[in-house]
């Protein structure tokens, strides 16, 4: 019995799915840099006026922002 051929065998689709996630998760840093970069362009006027202020930047992009 040729466990090395199993073992990959059952490895390869725990690789996707760590793959998978890799992926979304990079994916999901790259939206949250998209979004504080945006915030981070507007002036403190412009935040002020959307209500917010510079220091909740972080906490908008990363979505754990509350009123």
């Amino acid at each position: 019995m040729n466990n090395g051929w199993t073992s990959r065998a059952l490895a390869r689709p725990l690789l996707s799915e760590a793959r998978q996630r890799w992926v979304e998760a990079r994916e999901e840093r790259r939206h949250r840099r998209r979004v504080a970069d945006e915030l981070h362009a507007l002036t403190d006027r412009e935040l002020l006026e959307l209500g917010f202020y510079r220091a909740d930047v972080a906490a908008i992009a990363n979505g754990t922002y509350r009123r």
